[in-house]
């Protein structure tokens, strides 16, 4: 069983880390090695606490933070799910995608959208989401990165959902 809870300001240093490990493992068959260098450097663990206070902010824990995953329920997106390159494949990514639909579930949203890494639609198609279009993703940094801007619809919300939310959130 995967451990979620809301990301805390303790595990951007953590965070930070995983993240700039899974660009550089799972990301570097489909962006130059420019592109991973650039996009890397420009994460520092100071600018995910914005993140942690505006939007709903988790991460998958086994023996530490081994995934993150980040909600913007306002937006209807899905703007971040990583999980380090040592932990791949062994369904973390799958819990975290999960529990990101049940708390846009709860927020009501009926459509779930996400800027797929190329490497990640494949991911992202088994779990139900559909391509839209190619697009350019440009970074905090202003690094343009070929994406996919993928759609899931969702069930509509229920009281059982909000109440299944609330109780793994305490």
């Amino acid at each position: 069983m995967v451990d979620i809870r809301r990301a805390a300001p303790a595990d951007a240093v953590g965070i930070c880390e995983l993240h700039r490990s899974s660009i550089r493992r799972l990301c570097s068959a489909s962006y130059s090695p420019e592109q991973i260098a650039s996009w890397t450097e420009a994460l520092q663990p100071d600018r995910y606490l914005p993140a942690m206070e505006r939007f709903e902010f988790f991460v998958a824990e086994a023996g530490g933070v081994v995934g993150f995953c980040i909600v913007d329920p306002n937006g209807g997106e899905l703007n971040a799910l990583y999980v380090h390159p040592g932990f791949s494949g062994q369904g973390f990514g799958s819990a975290l995608l999960e529990y990101a639909e049940r708390v846009a579930i709860a927020h009501s949203v009926a459509r779930l959208r996400v800027k797929s890494t190329v490497n990640a639609v494949t991911f992202y198609e088994s779990h139900g989401f559909r391509q839209v279009r190619r697009a350019l993703h440009v970074n905090p940094a202003g690094l343009e990165l070929e994406c996919v801007e993928m759609v899931k619809d969702l069930p509509r919300g229920s009281r059982a959902a909000d109440a299944e939310m609330e109780s793994q959130s305490d």
